[in-house]
């Protein structure tokens, strides 16, 4: 029983249908059969269909033909098949992304351009003001942003280029950049920085601002913001934190690949899908957290080099 044949990458045996049910060839090594297998073929031997046929050693095709069944191994073709599966669900999951991205910025660009229009009215009616071009200036400040996050996720090769970041100077100066959202709520902010150094692809920046930019949006007035940055069993993490409303538990898996947000302010959450993006783009992860007392943590974790 079990003898070897033939070429042992084609993996197929062939068993006499009788009362012991015997391995009379095989082209690879075939362990013999135990009493439960024995019985197994017995079940379906008079069966016309094929059927599976699973051992530790692989999953095997068999079918009956007179009095003889042939086995033939599939497990690699199984396993093929798997992998073309999880290929087509990341592309067809891809598609809906970028359909989905498309409904997005549609949405915003005709908010943007009503608003862009009922200022314009004021213009030609000569009742504009200072306070009218400030705003007409802010919309076009939030087209560019909207654009500048669209082109991020249009991105979709990781990049090669890893270049000596100083982690303190480069967020100290996304912070000075926000000064005047933060003076709007009257926001106090902290950095701590005890990684000074981190080598990866400038487009990290893109991840730390829209964190921050998420941070201050969802905190209340005289709330406070903070980063911090640390290493972590061979890893850095950049930890943005603050003390709004957090984040429920139920959302914390999906808040990155959703396209929408409970704010009612512009813009529908497409931040916190960029970040992703550049985090997996730079081979990154990144999660949530409870903040104490109240709030949220942001975590990118990326490798030291």
């Amino acid at each position: 029983m079990g003898k070897c044949a033939g070429d042992v990458n084609n993996r197929v045996f062939l068993l006499k249908v009788d009362e012991d049910i015997e391995i009379i060839g095989s082209s690879a090594e075939m362990p013999s059969l135990t009493k439960e297998e024995r019985e197994y073929f017995n079940i379906h031997k008079k069966d016309s269909e094929s059927f599976t046929f699973y051992r530790s050693s692989g999953v095997y095709r068999c079918g009956s033909v007179s009095k003889y069944i042939v086995c033939v191994e599939i497990t690699d073709m199984l396993n093929q098949l798997d992998e073309l599966n999880k290929n087509y669900i990341e592309l067809e999951n891809l598609e809906k992304s970028r359909i989905r991205l498309a409904e997005l910025v549609i949405h915003d660009v005709k908010n943007y351009v009503l608003i862009m229009d009922g200022l314009l009215t004021l213009f030609e009616n000569e009742e504009y003001s200072a306070e009218n071009i400030r705003d007409m200036r802010e919309v076009l400040s939030e087209i560019k942003e909207l654009f500048r996050k669209v082109t991020v996720m249009a991105q979709e090769k990781k990049p090669v280029k890893k270049d000596e970041i100083d982690l303190e100077k480069m967020i100290s100066a996304i912070i000075y950049s926000h000064r005047i959202k933060l003076e709007n709520k009257n926001m106090s902010y902290e950095l701590k920085c005890k990684t000074k150094k981190l080598y990866t692809d400038p487009l990290i920046q893109e991840a730390i601002i829209n964190l921050i930019d998420n941070a201050i949006e969802h905190s209340p007035e005289n709330g406070m913001v903070g980063v911090k940055c640390l290493e972590k069993e061979g890893k850095i993490q950049i930890r943005v934190y603050d003390t709004g409303f957090g984040i429920p538990d139920d959302l914390k898996d999906i808040i990155f690949t959703r396209f929408k947000s409970s704010s009612s302010s512009f813009g529908m959450g497409l931040g916190l899908a960029v970040t992703k993006h550049v985090v997996n783009l730079l081979g990154g992860k990144i999660w949530v957290e409870d903040n104490t007392p109240r709030g949220a943590v942001f975590v990118i974790e990326l490798s030291e080099k």
